[in-house]
């Protein structure tokens, strides 16, 4: 409501908690999305919302910490996800839009990137690219180039891409 208060019409929600503590998935895997949905629709506010997919503790598959199983999707769960809130939004508003949010180039491998670019091609997507000066001289020695360098050659990025 206070968005609304403010002027805002519409907001996106960068979402990163899919699961219970621990790491277990709720009944229902896309509850927390449906949770999100729900709210903005009984304020009234328009909503972008990207699912964060979020499902290693860094390069080389690095197993996530204990406290970061609330965020992490094997690909087959984020889809699964990605789905059910699509399903959750056939009688949104038409504002209401679905896209996906690959956290970056550290938490997703870059076969599992190209994958759900592939797999869902014609949603919006938003990736952490070179936010922070740690990560980007990571991804420099592990890819040997630049995050955004990387990206480009690598994946097919369009006008549907927001790079952070």
């Amino acid at each position: 409501m206070e968005m609304l208060e403010c002027g805002y019409a519409s907001v996106g929600e960068f979402h990163s908690v899919h699961h219970q503590s621990g790491g277990q998935n709720y009944e229902n895997i896309a509850e927390t999305s449906c949770r999100i949905i729900n709210a903005a629709q009984k304020t009234g506010i328009g909503l972008t919302y990207l699912p964060v997919f979020y499902m290693q503790g860094g390069l080389n598959g690095k197993k996530l910490a204990e406290g970061q199983l609330r965020f992490g999707n094997e690909l087959e769960q984020y889809l699964r996800i990605l789905d059910q809130t699509q399903n959750s939004l056939r009688n949104a508003p038409k504002d209401y839009l679905l896209g996906m949010a690959p956290h970056s180039l550290r938490a997703v491998s870059p076969e599992f990137l190209k994958e759900i670019v592939e797999a869902r091609s014609s949603d919006t997507v938003r990736i952490h690219i070179a936010e922070q000066l740690k990560e980007v001289e990571e991804i420099q020695t592990h890819f040997d180039a630049r995050p955004v360098e990387w990206l480009l050659n690598n994946i097919a990025v369009d006008s549907r891409w927001c790079l952070i």
